[in-house]
This record gives structure tokens, sequence and C-alpha cells, in this order.
């Protein structure tokens, strides 16, 4: 969830090659163009039933779970503690703080905020597609190690997650309910640290060159959307 609006981002004008959007995807299909050969797709119809689509909103969250204490983060991931109502208060003055000067790099962005015990009613908002309903991580590694695999992620235009791979060496798949959210992806292999660097000096030319030799596949999520990672695929998401 992020509180942007739509606008053409520099990665969009490059036109680099995207991401398949599908809508009305059979479980053959995924399976046997995404899921086996892992490539990323993004499924536009797979949470339109979702009482979440409506209902989670920033003035949801905040009247209903504002005193919760939320751990939110730079792309550094240096940052502090404070209650969610604080860091939602916090996410409406972003765009003054840039416009004043502000460095991006000091966005703060709440990641990973796991709310299955402290908040089971919530999982009623939603369901896993029945792409993802075989979760072999909790059926596996959820017997040896309490660790919960289900998060919200909540920040303002601009916040940024740096270049990753996933946890474990785990597919991911991630619901986009409210905003945009821009990503860019590699296949595994060596971390594509030329591709960021050239991000990093806003060198188009750069950019376009290190994306090919990268084979990157680039994509802006939009509110109803959800996207497949597969394992060791490497990705860097902004909020936008």
């Amino acid at each position: 969830m992020n509180t942007g609006e739509a606008t053409l981002t520099p990665l969009q004008r490059l036109g680099l090659p995207q991401v398949a959007r599908r809508s009305g995807l059979s479980l053959r299909e995924f399976h046997a163009r995404y899921f086996r050969p892992q490539v990323p797709v993004v499924i536009a119809d797979a949470m339109d039933a979702w009482p979440a689509r409506t209902k989670w909103t920033l003035e949801f969250f905040k009247e209903q779970y504002g005193r919760d204490e939320v751990l939110a983060t730079n792309r550094h991931y240096r940052g502090r503690r404070m209650p969610l109502a604080e860091y939602l208060d916090y996410i409406q003055t972003v765009p003054w703080q840039l416009m004043s000067g502000r460095s991006p790099d000091q966005i703060l962005y709440l990641r990973d905020w796991v709310f299955d015990d402290l908040h089971p009613e919530l999982k009623k908002d939603f369901h896993a597609p029945a792409y993802f309903a075989d979760d072999w991580i909790a059926r596996g590694l959820g017997r040896f190690i309490d660790q919960k695999f289900s998060w919200i992620y909540i920040g303002p235009q601009g916040a940024v997650t740096p270049w990753h791979q996933d946890l474990m060496g785990t597919h991911a798949w991630l619901s986009q309910v409210v905003g945009r959210k821009e990503w860019l992806l590699t296949p595994p292999g060596h971390p594509p640290q030329p591709l960021a660097d050239a991000i990093q000096r806003g060198d188009e030319p750069a950019i376009a060159h290190a994306a090919a030799q990268h084979r990157a596949q680039h994509i802006v999520v939009q509110p109803g959307d959800i996207i497949f990672v597969p394992a060791y695929w490497w990705h860097t998401v902004t909020s936008c």
C-alpha cells in the first residue's frame, strides 16, 4: 500500500521489457508458463473479491490499530519505532519534505508488519489465490521456526526497497491494495550492481545498457494487481 499519484516514471520512459500482466489466467497456464520456468508475472484479477480492496485504507488502520508500535526504516534499514498512528501522520508530510530538499534516501517505510498474532481478524479480508494456495513454507519450515510469512507494507511515494533476493530462496507473491509500486527484476545470478549504480546516478543510457546486460524486466504494479516473484530473482521496488 502506498499513497502516490499516477505519474510516468524515468524507467517507464526507457521502454524496458515488461513483466507480463495477465487476467483470466488458468492454474494450468500459470504453472506451465510462469511457475515451472520461474518467470515473474502480474495477475490483474486475483484479488477482486477481497474485502481489503475497499476496507484497507490509511484511515482504517489509523482508527483500528493506531496504537500498535511499528518499526519504520529508510532504504538503508535505519529508522525508529513509533505508534502506527504517528507513522501514518508522517506519511502525509513526505511530499513537503522532498520539496524542501530532504533526501529520498531518508524516507521511512513500514516494512514487514507482522499482523497474524495481534490482529488475526485481518486475515478475513483476503485469501491466498489458488495459484499460491500450496504454502510449503508454512507446512515445512513453520513446524520448526516461530516465523510468520505474511506481512503488510505501508509507505509514501518515493519509499524504496533496495536490491535483494527473498529470504531462504523462496517464491513470493505480493498484493497491491492501494497506490502503485515500480518493480525492476533481474534473473538469478550475479547481483545487478552496474544497473543499481546507473540508477543511482540517474544515467539513462547506462541504465538501458545495464538493464539489457542483466535481462531486466520492469513493471508498475497497480491497485488490484498481484505480482509473482520466483525464487532467487533480484528485485528493487519503489512506491510511485
